[in-house]
């Protein structure tokens, strides 16, 4: 399928599956209609939503982020549904704060409201940066959701139940390309945006063995990561002709179209295998939760707490109750961390 827009974030006004003809009469007359909409948006909320999308801020997000924008702006109760008609005046007066959390507590979900309304206030923001709006009264709206995970990894067993499988409970080993995933994420730490992109093209040469260097998509900083013996068997094992040089690939031998697949993928891998299967579904382990067990593995692998909180983004003492939290679950599988532990503090 092919799209046409009238503008960069405007509306779209053909398409390959219309019965318009590509550049006839009726095409540019749509056009035209479509351009109309775009004086009437002048003085409203809707001309700052199009010139922050056409913005450079906006074109130098990820991908994903920008996505996540699309989103809250054009859900059919998101920002230009709710705000677009308003003029751009409202923004400054300081009863606008009141009206945005009225919005935003319509949202069942309090993690979706939070998202709505966070891209709201950073459009917001830019918008007085831009002198569009001369202050800025959302600045520092409270906050419905709250996620602390860090209490939440996969422990020992549940990672050997999800790779290996339990013959009593009829439940099979993982295939091979799901086994990879895990064993990569556990090893490294990195984000499943990160885990994504990994390719061969990161791995680093040292003298003592090899390291990870990659640019994080999130933070955007370079961070390297040594390359335990678990993670230097998936290396070797890895073909030198993998598609895109991807480390990971799906069970299709491609590369993953997302991170939301990759996380998918290990769900119904958790879910197949009953992990935790009678908790709170928030409380289940995901993707994401392989980061606590990382860094257990990288303290082993005699990576320094300062480097694993810088790798990971954490705080030495966050880090520390990350590692305490793997040994208090797995005591035989971390025999002396907590003595190298207490030494490194």
């Amino acid at each position: 399928m092919v799209y046409h827009y009238a503008w960069r974030g405007g509306p779209r006004f053909w398409s390959s599956a219309d019965d318009l003809a590509l550049n006839g009469p009726d095409y540019w007359k749509a056009y035209r209609e479509a351009c109309e909409t775009r004086s009437a948006s002048r003085g409203r909320f809707r001309e700052v939503i199009r010139a922050f999308l056409a913005s450079r801020e906006y074109a130098a997000l990820a991908p994903r982020t920008k996505k996540d924008y699309s989103v809250s702006i054009y859900h059919e109760r998101g920002i230009d549904a709710e705000f677009g008609d308003a003029v751009i005046e409202m923004f400054d007066l300081p009863q606008i704060r009141r009206v945005v959390y009225g919005w935003r507590d319509r949202f069942e979900s309090a993690k979706v409201a939070d998202t709505r309304a966070g891209h709201l206030v950073a459009i917001v923001n830019w918008a007085v940066d831009k002198s569009w709006i001369k202050a800025n009264h959302l600045s520092g709206m409270s906050k419905l959701y709250s996620a602390d995970r860090s209490d939440i990894i996969w422990t020992p067993a549940e990672l050997d139940l999800f790779l290996h499988g339990d013959a009593k409970r009829s439940i099979g080993p993982a295939p091979r390309w799901l086994a990879r995933l895990m064993i990569t994420a556990t090893e490294t730490g990195l984000r499943p945006g990160d885990l994504h992109t990994l390719s061969l093209s990161h791995f680093q040469a040292t003298g003592k063995g090899q390291r990870i260097v990659i640019r994080t998509a999130k933070r955007k900083r370079i961070v390297s990561i040594p390359v335990t013996p678990r993670m230097q068997a998936i290396l070797d094992e890895t073909p030198g002709d993998t598609p895109e040089g991807r480390i990971l690939l799906n069970g299709r031998g491609q590369p993953y179209k997302s991170q939301n697949d990759m996380g998918q993928a290990v769900s119904r891998r958790r879910d197949e295998c009953k992990i935790r299967e009678t908790e709170d579904v928030a409380k289940r382990p995901r993707l994401y939760d392989a980061r606590g067990t990382a860094a257990t593995r990288l303290f082993e692998a005699d990576a320094s707490l300062r480097e694993i909180a810088t790798h990971m983004g954490w705080s030495i003492q966050h880090a520390a109750k990350m590692i305490e939290t793997y040994v208090a679950l797995s005591p035989d599988a971390a025999d002396g961390l907590l003595d190298k532990l207490a030494r490194s503090l």
